[in-house]
This record gives structure tokens, sequence and C-alpha cells, in this order.
């Protein structure tokens, strides 16, 4: 292993199955830790099964499997559940997404946990936390799409949500949860405390937008919505090309009492453009930002 790698000697027990919890602890595997994976035997981790299989892997399951070791554990047997433990007591992080209660079955819940590593950072991968009126529900990358209003804004010809073709939202919930642990490893080096990291919004927390562009910011509209119904402040939104051209887009955000940042805008390419492409390039830029600007 590379010794330059920044979490070379970081021990990670892995739980979790599909792609959310996986691709977390994945990260921690490409960047020098030591990632054990525990899967039940016989079929293991339902990643494998996930896509077109090649032997026992699938594309996905390679994505968020690569550079960890793998036991094939039953944790409903005594012997299992003994290995899991003793694991769980030797390791820095733990990351799982079994459905809300489970692991408390089991000894593995969080509290179970930390009596016997109180250093443990504990990532619970939950589609609603683990506390609230959702908490028993199931959550898979469709009902999240839809949940978040993602499919709201990725419409048909007819105007009907549509799901995004790709697991966007577990994906994003893996590395998510790598950031949050990642900073919580701080924390255990320089004050020796632990964490129990999970996806629970608590009321009147202040949530900021980040995306990669906004158009006319009829989807932040949608987001935002979402957001405050689920009792979150929102005040910023960050992106990194804002397209400035639709006359109606700063205004509806202000009425929403939001403050859009951007880096850039159609404008600032138009300042920049007549040196790097050609006359009648230029020419049709600027009939472009001026049709929108004017409703055309």
């Amino acid at each position: 292993m590379d010794d330059d790698l920044p979490y070379e000697g970081v021990k990670v027990l892995d739980l979790s199955q599909g792609i959310a919890g996986p691709y977390c602890a994945m990260h921690f595997a490409r960047n020098g830790a030591d990632v054990v994976k525990l899967e039940p035997p016989g079929y293991g981790c339902w990643s494998r099964q996930l896509g077109k299989p090649v032997g026992d892997q699938t594309a996905h399951s390679v994505t968020v499997h690569r550079g960890k070791r793998s036991l094939a554990v039953d944790l409903k047997s005594s012997d299992g559940l003994e290995i899991a433990k003793r694991l769980a007591a030797k390791c820095n992080i733990l990351v799982q997404n079994y459905r809300v209660g489970k692991l408390k079955k089991l000894g593995l819940d969080y509290d179970s946990v930390f009596k016997m590593n109180p250093k443990i950072i504990y990532v619970a991968v939950t589609g609603f936390g683990q506390v609230g009126p959702r908490r028993d529900q199931p959550a898979t990358d469709s009902v999240m799409q839809a949940y978040t209003g993602m499919m709201s804004i990725n419409r048909d010809i007819n105007g009907l949500p549509q799901r995004i073709n790709m697991l966007a939202i577990d994906f994003s919930a893996g590395l998510y949860s790598f950031q949050a642990a990642a900073s919580a490893l701080y924390g255990q080096a320089v004050k020796g405390k632990g964490k129990l990291i999970e996806g629970e919004f608590k009321k009147k927390s202040t949530s900021i937008l980040i995306e990669d562009m906004a158009t006319d910011g009829g989807s932040k509209l949608h987001f935002i919505n979402s957001l405050r119904k689920n009792s979150l402040t929102v005040k910023d939104i960050y992106v990194v090309f804002f397209y400035n051209i639709y006359p109606s887009a700063k205004k509806n955000l202000q009425k929403m009492r939001v403050n859009l940042n951007y880096l850039a805008s159609w404008h600032d390419i138009l300042e920049v453009s007549p040196n790097y492409i050609s006359n009648i390039e230029q020419l049709k830029l600027e009939q472009y930002i001026s049709s929108i600007e004017n409703g055309k």
C-alpha cells in the first residue's frame, strides 16, 4: 500500500450493501485505508446483481468495492456476529445502511458500538434519518429522486416527472457521507472523540444549495420549496455558472429571499469571447443572448 496516501493506517468496517454506503467506504479504500467489507454468504452484497454480471461482479459492484478486503459473514449466526463485533471494536470508522433498528437487535447500533469503541466514527446512511415520522420507510434511489423533487425537473415530452437514468442520489449520498466521515477523522485524531454521522435534518438548520449552474432559476425554486417544507432555512445558492439572461430569474429568487452567488455568466463569456472565437460565432452568441433577454 502507498505510504503517501492520506488514510494509510485507518481501519474501516463496511457493513453496508448496495451503492451509497459501499461508495462511501470505497473512497477511504482508494485513499489508503484498510477497508474490510462483510457480505452475506452465497450471493454477497446485492450490488453484485445490479446490472449485467460478469462472474460474481457487475460494473456497479467493481466501482463501489474496489480496494476493499471482503469477508463472507453470516450476521445471523453467533460466530458471524462475534467477528463483526471484534472488527467494530478495533476500527476507526464503521459504515452501515441497514433499516433503522435492525442493527440494534444485533448489538451493532451506534450506542452498542460506542461502548466497545468510544472513538468510533459511525456512519449511518439512511433515507430519512434515525428519528422522525418517516424513519421506518425504505428509501431507494428512485424513491429519493421523487421525494427530493429531482424528478420534477426531469420531465418527458408530456410533462410527466421522470427518474434520472443513473443512481444520482445513491452516489451523492455516498460521496457526502465520505466527506463528513473524513472531517470527523480530524476530531478523532486531535481530540480522541468519535462521531455519529447520519442524514437527519434538524428543524431550522441552515442549508446551502450548491449546483453547477442556474438557467432561469426554475429548478432552484423547486429545491428551495422542498427544503423549506422540511423546516430548513435556505438563504444562499452557489453555482459556478449563471445564465443571467432570463429576466425573471433574479426576481423570482429575490421574492424567495435567496441570494444567488456565481462565478461567471453569459455576459462574462461575451466580454472575453472575441479573443477565442470568430466574428461569426461572436455574432451568433450575441443574438442568442439578446433573443432570450428580449423574450423572443
